[in-house]
């Protein structure tokens, strides 16, 4: 008895010592569990325009796969975010093939109203990887605000401002030009994608083509390299008739072009991809591609 009093302490310290270890261990799991749950991706809110089928010409709206009444979006995107911060959130919106731009535009005011702004827009080739398009909406003008009309280009000169429009038809103008071929015939809208990219540099130094100004960047290690910079900026342009499918291939040509300006200024400056970039160089790539 008295040899296992003497023996008591000692188990009691070692007992302590690693129940200790283990609550320590278990902490730091469930801290590393809150962390991990924080980086999950941001909560998304679906929507989905789909043509009705008993009535021509009317569609239904689809949020979260609940039918929904365009005039009550915005309650309903509010509700769902409700607790959450807005910036934080992604309303992704899809439609059936021929929806007109006009409903998808009273949708998007919906969602500025609830100040969902972040949205995502899926096309028919969204299975593939970063092929849906992610925009911020501006804004909703608070209750009783002064309505003021602001000209974003109006102190831009207009050779600076590349002119895309897709008309009803799915025929596009850009540039200078009207340019009749279907946007979702590969070989012309390849074609496409490689006339806005030379448009947007410009290297033959075109006077009817965007400036370009010749800017000193600092690179990484802190020295100093000139680049060619476009002053190039894309207006882009829809009817309400336009079809949601015409509306985002030809939003995702625009997209794809300044990826491959950057993707090739990036294999030229850094030998790799722009996925393969420090945040200092990104930094580099997107000042010399505005």
């Amino acid at each position: 008895w008295i040899r296992l009093a003497a023996t008591l302490p000692v188990i009691t310290a070692v007992f302590l010592a690693f129940g200790c270890g283990v609550k320590s261990e278990a902490k730091a799991e469930k801290t590393a569990t809150n962390l991990t749950s924080d980086r999950q991706e941001p909560l998304t809110f679906r929507i989905h325009v789909a043509k009705s089928k008993d009535e021509k010409g009317t569609y239904s709206i689809y949020c979260n796969d609940n039918l929904t009444d365009i005039e009550t979006i915005s309650k309903t995107v509010s509700e769902y975010f409700s607790g959450e911060e807005m910036y934080n959130t992604t309303v992704s919106i899809s439609a059936d093939e021929n929806v007109p731009m006009g409903i998808i535009t009273d949708i998007k005011e919906q969602l500025r109203n609830a100040r969902a702004l972040k949205v995502r827009y899926e096309t028919n080739d969204s299975a593939i990887e970063g092929s849906a398009i992610e925009k911020r909406l501006p804004p909703a003008l608070q209750t009783g605000s002064p309505v003021v009309v602001v000209d974003a280009i109006s102190n831009v000169d207009r050779r600076n401002v590349i002119v895309v429009r897709v008309n009803p038809k799915g025929e596009m103008f850009m540039g200078s030009t009207y340019v009749i071929g279907s946007l979702h015939n590969e070989v012309f809208y390849r074609k496409e994608i490689e006339r806005l990219k030379g448009i947007i540099a410009n290297s033959a130094d075109d006077t009817k083509n965007p400036e370009i100004e010749l800017k000193d960047i600092q690179m990484p290690d802190g020295s100093s390299r000139q680049f060619r910079v476009s002053k190039g900026m894309v207006s882009f342009q829809n009817d309400i008739e336009t079809s949601y499918e015409d509306y985002t291939k030809a939003m995702s040509l625009i997209t794809t072009a300044y990826k491959e300006i950057r993707e090739e200024l990036s294999a030229e400056t850094f030998g790799k991809s722009l996925a393969d970039l420090s945040d200092e160089e990104m930094q580099v790539i997107y000042q010399a591609v505005p």
